[in-house]
């Protein structure tokens, strides 16, 4: 008689038990409603013969696999009969097959499942360890239910005879119940398979299950039915398990391409429409170059982590996220936030040259303190565990009080600069930069910029020097012109290069829904419609969800008419606007912008809708990377999104670098994180925490805080070592950043796993008697 734990399956259970009654019961015979639990293996034996939908919508209810199991070996018996034990009447109701020789039986007592093999049809009560206890004071819930030979392999353990056995079960489901359920057929219900499948997996839901059943393709193909309300506009999963036949080598390396064109994408909006006009919309509004710097292109260079964290934080609607959405958000937080401040810190350093760099003390130690404040607050809030709305609009003010202390330092160094009427800057020690210098924002031809700049344009703001307006290209030709939509740079690298190919495909539609800083007669006409068109299909938040699919996919939709009203509206207002503009520019001189701050908006508007659809896809890949490799959400978000979040970084900053602008670079590590942890992060919280009542989860893995923890200790030798070091940050801290990077990922993933070791092996036979 073998002995396993049921504490893990208890949790699984409730987590079912919760998804279930979260649904309409479908359970119904005779018009009553059923407890598919409390069924009789007669009844379930009574609903199978007459080849009902009862039975498999009754089974889809069920919460328990020996339930699920035993429901299934009776479909398929003889009219069961029943046993009753006087002396154990805690045991309840026996049915057992009068046509098997052997019985093979599934004890469980209140936490603890057995096995049991019974020899006849006058089973005893010795057989049943602990018997005795079923009926007791004490409350112990014991059943006993017969199941198939097969199944015996689940009542052990989990292990792959089960997933065999479960996989056979789930297509047997599935051809039975579509012979008999049209409702099922159609894709109005979910088949009793896909309850199987979580059931058997301890999951809250079906799609769920797709790791647990990895080497079984055609079940994991089938689960792509089940919860099929997918918010990605690839359904990654189907990939891997239907197209791809489960094959987790070429899903990943499909996934890890696709994340890589996100990241290139996502920063081709950014670097060429969204922070041009930006610089623009700064302009009309008066905002000083320090203002700009710390505020609108703050949140252009962060674009990419930001609108994350949004679509992660606040999926379906803002008040039902996904845990594992939410933890892989928040460790791209922490990963992002590490690999700047040493790795991306150390080759900085390390480009400078042995005389190292000269820093600012008031700057560098602004700076470093405020970091260090943002990651106390993070390490904090992740002791309580949540975050409460006045915990974020602390993380608010204390961004606000940055920025108040760069617009003071940066009219300081405007005074110094003023009374220094010839030489070098009073802020940096280097030449006063220049607008259009080769650090800002205006390195390509149109509103179009290298790779990477957008993250470093608000770099110099932070530092005390001005913004550069980004250039304006006459495009004459239709070449130019060809050119300035496509994203050509004439001098542009290999990254940049790159970028453009692989941005070609999406152009069109690029072009047709953002506006850039040069005025074109045809694009900018043909933009109010364009911008129309795509804002319905984007504002949701869900690709799948928008005002498109709810207008023509009728079955999906409760008010299909009033989403196609809505369309209409907005087709009508684009060709309003279209002619309008058209109209206006014939009566104006050539390359005359019409409405420029309107266009600026509207762009500033579509551009990070764009950016939020990419970052959706993103999230949807990496988790299915997560799943293949069985990586946990945090470390997923730690390391991989960690790493594409920064690459624009990377080059941005080593950009800065080869220009000769250290200082600027310098600043742009330790500031740059600043508004994207304290106001960005803050800001998520705040709505989140607003959403679910005044406060939300905030939750850290053991890894997390030993990262977190260690940056601390990093940022104060990094602020010590340079005062020593006479203000001066040296190739020896590089290499000490360098190194300290992977030192403290191993030591943190180390003791992760060693305190916290996978639960892959929870359900594992632990006893044997």
């Amino acid at each position: 008689m073998n002995i396993v734990p049921l504490w893990p399956r208890v949790v699984g259970a409730l987590a079912l038990l919760v998804r279930a009654l979260g649904q309409d019961a479908e359970c119904f015979a005779d018009g009553k409603a059923l407890d598919a639990e409390a069924l009789s293996a007669f009844t379930w034996n009574q609903l199978a013969a007459n080849k009902s939908v009862e039975f498999y919508r009754c089974l889809h209810d069920a919460t328990s696999l020996h339930t699920m199991l035993s429901a299934l070996y009776f479909s398929n018996s003889a009219i069961p009969e029943s046993v009753t034990l006087k002396e154990a009447p805690g045991l309840g109701t026996i049915w057992l097959n009068p046509e098997a020789k052997e019985h093979h039986l599934w004890y469980t007592h209140g936490h603890v499942h057995r096995r049991v093999i019974l020899q006849g049809m006058s089973p005893t009560p010795d057989i049943f360890l602990d018997y005795a206890s079923c009926d007791t004071s004490a409350g112990t819930i014991c059943s006993v239910l017969e199941v198939g030979e097969k199944d015996d392999a689940c009542i052990a353990s989990k292990d792959e005879a089960c997933k065999v056995q479960i996989a056979e079960r789930m297509k047997e489901l599935q051809d039975g119940q579509l012979a008999v359920d049209s409702q099922m057929k159609d894709g109005e219900v979910e088949g009793a398979f896909c309850s199987l499948a979580a059931v058997a997996s301890n999951r809250e839901d079906a799609r769920q299950a797709l790791s647990w059943l990895s080497g079984h393709s055609s079940a994991q193909c089938m689960l792509m039915s089940c919860n099929a309300d997918d918010d990605t506009l690839l359904d990654y999963e189907a990939i891997y398990a239907c197209t791809l036949k489960g094959n987790a080598f070429w899903a990943t390396i499909l996934c890890l391409l696709l994340l890589f064109y996100y990241f290139i994408v996502m920063g081709v909006v950014a670097d060429g429409y969204l922070v041009p006009v930006l610089i623009q919309i700064g302009r009309g509004l008066k905002m000083s170059d320090a203002l700009l710097g710390a505020t609108l292109l703050a949140l252009g260079g962060s674009a990419n982590d930001f609108m994350i964290g949004f679509m992660s934080a606040l999926a379906n609607g803002g008040g039902e996220s996904s845990e594992s959405d939410v933890r892989l958000w928040l460790g791209g937080v922490f990963g992002t936030g590490v690999f700047i401040n040493t790795f991306v810190a150390s080759l900085v350093l390390l480009f400078a040259g042995s005389e190292g760099i000269q820093v600012n003390p008031s700057v560098l130690t602004r700076d470093i303190s405020f970091r260090f404040l943002a990651v106390g607050l993070m390490i904090l809030f992740g002791s309580f565990g949540f975050v409460s709305t006045y915990m974020a609009l602390i993380m608010n003010l204390f961004y606000v009080l940055y920025v108040f202390l760069s617009l003071r330092e940066s009219r300081r160094a405007r005074r110094a600069s003023a009374d220094a009427a010839v030489g070098p800057s009073a802020v940096t020690g280097a030449p006063a930069p220049r607008r259009g210098s080769s650090f800002s924002a205006g390195s390509g031809p149109g509103s179009f910029v290298g790779r990477g700049s957008r993250v470093a344009v608000s770099f110099p703001a932070l530092a005390g020097e001005p913004v550069a307006e980004p250039p304006s290209f006459a495009a004459d030709s239709w070449m130019d012109r060809l050119k300035l939509h496509a994203g050509w740079e004439e001098d542009g690298g290999a990254i940049e290069r790159l970028s453009f190919a692989l941005a070609l495909p999406l152009r069109p539609l690029l072009v047709l829904t953002m506006a850039t800083t040069t005025w074109d007669d045809l694009v900018n006409v043909l933009l109010p419609m364009g911008m129309c068109f795509f804002i319905p299909f984007g504002i949701t938040g869900s690709p799948t969800s928008n005002l498109y699919t709810q207008a023509f996919e009728v079955e999906d939709s409760k008010s299909p008419w009033m989403a196609r009203v809505t369309l209409v509206l907005f087709w009508l207002v684009g060709l309003a606007l279209s002619l309008a503009t058209w109209t206006t520019s014939r009566n104006l001189p050539p390359k005359h912008y019409v409405a420029q701050m309107s266009f600026n908006w509207a762009t500033f508007l579509t551009s990070l809708l764009w950016v939020a659809l990419l970052a959706n896809e993103v999230v949807g890949a990496m988790q299915l990377v997560g799943t293949i490799m069985g990586l946990e959400p945090m470390p997923m978000g730690i390391t991989l999104l960690a790493w594409g979040n920064c690459v624009d970084n990377v080059f941005g900053l080593l950009g800065l670098a080869k220009a000769g602008e250290f200082r600027v670079a310098i600043t742009g590590i330790y500031a740059g994180p600043m508004f994207n942890v304290l106001f960005g992060n803050g800001s998520i919280l705040l709505l989140s925490s607003i959403l679910h009542g005044g406060r939300t989860p905030f939750m850290m893995t053991p890894c997390a805080f030993i990262l977190l923890g260690s940056l601390e200790v990093i940022l104060l030798a990094t602020l010590l070592h340079s005062k020593v070091s006479g203000w001066r940050m040296t190739r020896s801290l590089g290499i000490f950043l360098g190194i300290a990077y992977p030192v403290v990922l191993v030591i943190g993933f180390a003791i992760q796993y060693g305190l916290y070791p996978s639960d892959a092996n929870e359900d594992a036979l632990i006893a044997t008697s």
